[in-house]
């Protein structure tokens, strides 16, 4: 469990930008760190320079899935400890049946603001 006592960062990787804001206004309330990425381009950039003690990952990112994502990270030696929670809409059983061969530590429904139809 992550103290806010002396927090780590927490990456967040979000490609809509109000969700992003939501985040990081929660957790920046509470006293954490909050490094952001839209694009697994830009977390992995964001990885390279800092370890965060948890990530927040939107599954349905442009590009390169949050699924590839997170295999690309459990993959690196320093980064597969860090605990992944997945964000993302369109939970279903098939999601959640997925989420063990990819080693994420949650899935949540992403509770914050839908995308325009």
């Amino acid at each position: 469990m992550l103290s806010t006592e002396s927090p780590q960062p927490i990456l967040v990787i979000e490609d809509q930008a109000l969700n992003r804001k939501v985040v990081r206004i929660l957790l920046q309330s509470s006293g954490y760190q909050v490094i952001e990425a839209i694009n697994a381009t830009e977390a992995l950039a964001a990885l390279e320079e800092t370890v965060p003690g948890l990530i927040l990952m939107d599954i349905a990112l442009p590009g390169t899935s949050g699924e590839e994502l997170t295999r690309q990270i459990k993959t690196n030696p320093d980064w597969d400890s860090i605990p992944i929670i997945a964000l993302t809409a369109a939970v279903s059983l098939v999601i959640v049946k997925d989420s063990s061969k990819l080693d994420v530590t949650i899935i949540s429904a992403n509770p914050l603001i839908p995308e325009p139809s």
